[in-house]
């Protein structure tokens, strides 16, 4: 009888024995299926990513945070926008003076000074780009605004009539200047065309362009 159970004790742990072997094996061959699936993913998406298509050469960079797109090869030329660096643009054509290029954009045609630039490809390739009025290539030059800050008095003419006064916190087109710039020459609603003086506010835009206003005034 002893025998008999010592047997059956002996089956029992041998039983067990196999049993923890088995289960063991399977968890061991199973961790690295699923890293090998999680490896597969990974490689996978990795080798699916493609980098950002550029325009066929000639073309450009920005190679600056934000760049000016003007309508014409000069600081002087309106702004069309405001181009994010690190955006590539195919180049048309260069300016006379190799400065600026022309480039083609989401917002038009328009200018970008090259010195803030990267450009790629021959540019003995790129043309140059004249004035010509039927292209219009060369856009319309940059005006001005005053911005006033406060109430200010307006005049007919410099050191003349007071007309009245201006609202603040608004911009007003500047249409002409005195030679010296002391002076400046605004369209308002109120009283139509005013002088005011230039210390009176902000100017904003390309003074040069403003026209000389030379006297007599009225």
């Amino acid at each position: 009888m002893q025998k008999f159970r010592r047997n059956a004790l002996l089956v029992t742990v041998f039983a067990l024995l196999a049993f923890v072997m088995v289960f063991s094996s399977l968890l061991v061959s199973g961790t690295p299926s699923a890293i090998a699936i999680d490896e597969t993913r990974v490689v996978g998406s990795r080798a699916t990513a493609t980098a950002s298509p550029v325009p066929e050469e000639p073309y450009l960079f920005i190679n600056i945070y934000a760049l000016n797109l003007r309508t014409g090869p000069g600081v002087e030329y309106a702004i069309i926008a405001v181009l994010e660096g690190g955006d590539a643009y195919e180049v048309l054509g260069q300016s006379p003076d190799a400065i600026w290029f022309l480039i083609d954009t989401e917002f038009g045609v328009g200018w970008v000074r090259g010195k803030y630039t990267l450009f790629r490809g021959e540019l003995e390739d790129v043309p140059l780009v004249l004035p010509d009025e039927e292209t219009e290539l060369y856009g319309d030059l940059q005006g001005g605004l005053f911005f006033l800050h406060i109430f200010q008095p307006v005049y007919d003419e410099p050191n003349g009539e007071r007309l009245g006064y201006l609202p603040g916190r608004y911009d007003y087109p500047v249409v002409g200047r005195t030679l010296s710039g002391a002076w400046l020459l605004l369209l308002s609603d109120e009283f139509g065309l005013v002088w005011i003086p230039a210390s009176a506010g902000s100017f904003r835009g390309y003074f040069f362009n403003i026209p000389v206003i030379f006297p007599p005034y009225k």
